[in-house]
């Protein structure tokens, strides 16, 4: 089942304890999403509930604008992207059934320019091809401030990328 979560955000001047670490929220990034959203969208995929749960509890508090949606596994994942149009994928790879890596042949084939980021203990599996297509590969356990970055510098890729598509009228 899948979740989709949107928050409020918090002033500029706090910093939040998530984990043990003290985040700033969600930096300047500029706040156009793809169809004219202004929060940007986030997919996260992993098979694991526990993992699932605590990326979306982390991304809550500090990136509390972000539409987060949840998928448990690949096939969930690619009804929502053909179904709703996000700014990032962020998939783990060893998951049952479909494996992380067709999550992102597929989703790269139903949108070429969706950014996309590994998180998963399994790296060093990634085909170089694919790799070339990533935005971010993030080994686990990824601290919540290189996960922050990689999101960030995700999300501004994928907009960047989204204005130079936009045809002129």
């Amino acid at each position: 089942m899948a979740h989709s979560f949107s928050w409020r955000s918090p002033t500029s001047s706090q910093l939040l304890e998530v984990a043990g670490q003290t985040i700033v929220p969600e930096s300047k990034v500029e706040r156009r999403g793809r169809g004219g959203s202004a929060s940007p969208k986030l997919l996260a995929v992993d098979d694991d509930p526990l993992v699932l749960r605590t990326l979306q509890r982390m991304l809550k508090a500090t990136r509390p604008t972000w539409a987060i949606t949840g998928a448990p596994d690949g096939q969930t994942a690619l009804r929502l992207l053909g179904t709703e149009h996000f700014d990032v994928l962020l998939t783990d790879l060893d998951m049952p059934g479909m494996r992380g890596e067709e999550l992102l042949e597929a989703a790269l084939d139903i949108d070429p320019a969706l950014t996309c980021v590994v998180h998963s203990g399994q790296i060093e599996v990634l085909k170089p091809a694919l790799r070339s297509k990533l935005s971010g590969i993030l080994g686990k356990p990824a601290t919540m401030a290189e996960l922050s970055e990689a999101l960030d510098n995700s999300v501004a890729a994928s907009r960047r990328g989204r204005l130079k598509a936009m045809p002129l009228v």
